[in-house]
């Protein structure tokens, strides 16, 4: 199982496009670098690597997944691994496919190391992956709550836009 997590005020979007996009905000690139969707294979609160950087006292600090619990809707999107393994780039591949250099990659798998995360559990999709091959789950009381009926294809609560 893959997951891709979010925040609340990603998910109006991301349910209106259908899709979980590869295409992040164009300032978020780098020169040449390739847009992908980030996925784990962690099944945790919210993976430390993707918590919120905030300015406290004029210092950065990361949220953490209590800080992201209290402030933030979570929300995450699981797939099958068989359902779109063909797509998936794993570890160094992420980077190389992205066009991200060497050096900022092993940044990005040196922040996750000292979060708790396992980079060699993450995954990234080079292809939108449509919300049909997906399951959604909501962070409630402690706990992942579906809140996608596969059956009937229609989302069990109500949007609410930030």
């Amino acid at each position: 199982m893959f997951y891709h997590y979010t925040t609340g005020m990603h998910l109006p979007l991301i349910l209106e496009s259908g899709c979980l996009n590869t295409s992040p905000s164009p300032d978020r690139l780098l020169p040449r670098e390739r847009a992908g969707v980030w996925f784990t294979s962690e099944d945790c609160v919210f993976p430390g690597s993707a918590c919120k950087i905030i300015q406290v006292h004029g210092h950065q600090t990361r949220l953490g997944q209590t800080g992201m619990v209290e402030l933030f809707d979570l929300y995450r999107f699981r797939f099958r691994k068989c359902a779109q393994e063909r797509g998936l780039k794993h570890g160094p591949q992420i980077a190389k496919w992205m066009r991200i250099p060497d050096s900022l990659y092993r940044v990005l798998v040196s922040s996750a190391k000292d979060t708790g995360e396992d980079p060699r559990k993450w995954a990234l999709s080079t292809v939108p992956v449509p919300l049909s091959m997906c399951g959604v789950e909501r962070y409630v009381d402690g706990a992942w709550r579906t809140q996608f009926d596969q059956s009937t294809d229609k989302l069990q609560f109500k949007i609410e836009r930030y």
